[in-house]
């Protein structure tokens, strides 16, 4: 845990610098070992796991049983039609989770912040998915902290966490 330790001991295990920051070098290779500084997302359903899903309530249940009943029954139109209705929901709910999952991937490719950092000692502005571990992150007014960052250095820091603890006021 890195906010157990000292700002030195810190920079010292990440083989960084505190004025100068990682080289290009050492970023490249550091994000081909750690990977990218993005959470893992979940794998996405099949349409068969999806349309599974839809039937898998009990009302669905009760309408099988329906359509059991019907046959018995002799009622053939009426089984006909309660299994289109159970066909008819299922694929509408599989259209309808299938294009809120394709919104939310492109809502959250719109969102990706981005992350002031000092690499070799210049200031440049990068996704933040580009972040690794001993990069010196420069927080400004209004910027989304990217990562799990130590901080080496604050004057009037202000975070708000609301996201995280619903308190409304910057702590």
């Amino acid at each position: 845990m890195w906010f157990t330790k000292s700002v030195r001991e810190t920079i010292a295990q990440l083989n960084t610098s505190a004025t100068q920051g990682l080289t290009a070098v050492q970023a490249d290779a550091l994000l081909r070992t750690t990977g990218p500084n993005k959470l893992q997302a979940k794998k996405a359903r099949t349409v068969l796991s999806m349309a599974v899903g839809q039937l898998n309530d009990w009302l669905i249940y009760i309408l099988f049983a329906a359509v059991i009943v019907t046959i018995f029954m002799e009622h053939y139109i009426d089984a006909v039609i309660i299994l289109l209705v159970i066909v008819l929901n299922a694929a509408i709910g599989v259209y309808q989770e299938f294009k809120a999952g394709r919104a939310i991937d492109a809502l959250m490719d719109l969102s990706s912040p981005r992350a002031l950092v000092k690499r070799d000692g210049h200031v440049s502005e990068i996704p933040s998915e580009k972040l690794v571990p001993g990069d010196l992150v420069i927080l400004e007014a209004g910027r989304i902290v990217p990562a799990d960052i130590r901080l080496v250095e604050a004057a009037n820091l202000q975070i708000e966490e609301s996201a995280l603890t619903g308190e409304s006021v910057p702590q």
